[in-house]
């Protein structure tokens, strides 16, 4: 289940979290509108593409659980 998947989980999260400070920092300091922009869009794009790897992990997870009740 769900423990099969923790470390990846727990990398996900620290991950997202240091790219949503990053973000925050850019948006709160005096660069002009475009960089902000720009920088701020490319940290969304690395953020979605982490996330876009949660329906995976979803998946090892039910078939890890699955596994346990299958189990000989």
């Amino acid at each position: 289940g769900l423990i099969s998947i923790k470390d990846d989980v727990n990398y996900l999260s620290r991950k997202l979290r240091d790219l949503r400070n990053e973000r925050d920092e850019i948006l709160r300091s005096s660069m002009s509108p475009g960089l902000k922009e720009s920088l701020s869009g490319q940290i969304n794009k690395e953020m979605n593409y982490l996330t876009a790897s949660v329906p995976i992990l979803e998946k090892i997870a039910d078939r890890s659980s699955m596994d346990l009740f299958n189990y000989p």
